[in-house]
């Protein structure tokens, strides 16, 4: 018997990708919609303050998101 297996994506790695603070943005907004990635690992990338700033706006629509890994962003101030 065949197993059916579930399309979805539910792992993004994009870690060391030169990801800069547009590309999040635009990551963001596809986060912002997606309700099956549930790991999104954007480590090494060249995101700021106002990347980061876009993603967290983006989670707070996304509930399916549980793992969002950022270590290496150049993160100057924290994000209230």
């Amino acid at each position: 018997m065949m197993q059916h297996e579930d399309p979805c994506l539910r792992q993004l790695d994009l870690r060391a990708n030169e990801i800069s603070d547009a590309g999040a943005a635009q990551l963001a907004e596809g986060i912002e919609l997606n309700h099956s990635i549930t790991h999104l690992l954007i480590s090494d990338n060249s995101i700021t303050d106002h990347g980061a700033l876009a993603l967290a706006r983006a989670l707070y629509r996304n509930r399916s998101l549980t793992v969002l890994w950022l270590d290496g962003a150049s993160l100057q101030r924290s994000l209230r």
